[in-house]
């Protein structure tokens, strides 16, 4: 903040908690207005979701700070009162993936919530493990969404667990103590 002394911003906030809420507020209304518009692009479901969640990764890994800000903080960590305004603002951009997950086609055995949940998780996590030059923002949205798509497919087809490595047979060799 080059010019500009720490304490001028408190003419324009009362409080550490005002300046926090505006800097999130700020982040949600710049993602929201992109995975918006991107949640709109494709004529299928999944690929409605595609690119909602390549837009949502691009964000987020791309520096910008007032959007990172929504996966750094959450609202556990602050005061009553700010809980109760980051709630509906992180619900309502939450909403954007509960409509695109709702309109997928998937068995009704798949929990649509916790897809979106573990789905929104995986995005999120993103922003710790990220280094760029590694794998494009894209690609990496593209392929969370194979990957819980193919999840989604066989957890439909009844496939309730992952089948497990066969048992080793090794056998322990008996020995006994000298004497």
């Amino acid at each position: 903040m080059s010019g500009i002394l720490a304490g001028s911003l408190y003419y324009h906030f009362e409080s550490k908690e005002e300046l926090f809420l505006a800097v999130y507020e700020e982040g949600i209304t710049r993602l929201q207005n992109v995975v918006t518009l991107a949640g709109q692009i494709g004529d299928q479901p999944w690929d409605r979701l595609e690119s909602a969640c390549v837009m949502h990764t691009k964000m987020m890994l791309s520096g910008d700070h007032f959007v990172q800000i929504l996966d750094y903080e959450f609202p556990h960590r602050h005061s009553k009162s700010v809980r109760k305004m980051m709630v509906p603002l992180r619900d309502k951009y939450e909403s954007l993936f509960r409509d695109l997950v709702d309109a997928l086609p998937v068995d009704d055995g798949v929990d649509k919530k916790l897809l979106r949940l573990t789905l929104l998780g995986a995005l999120a996590w993103s922003l710790i493990w990220y280094r760029p030059g590694q794998s494009e923002p894209e690609n990496i949205a593209k392929d969370m969404i194979r990957l819980i798509r193919q999840g989604a497919y066989v957890a439909s087809a009844g496939v309730t667990k992952a089948p497990t490595k066969p048992k080793s047979r090794r056998t322990r060799s008996k020995t006994t103590a000298p004497g």
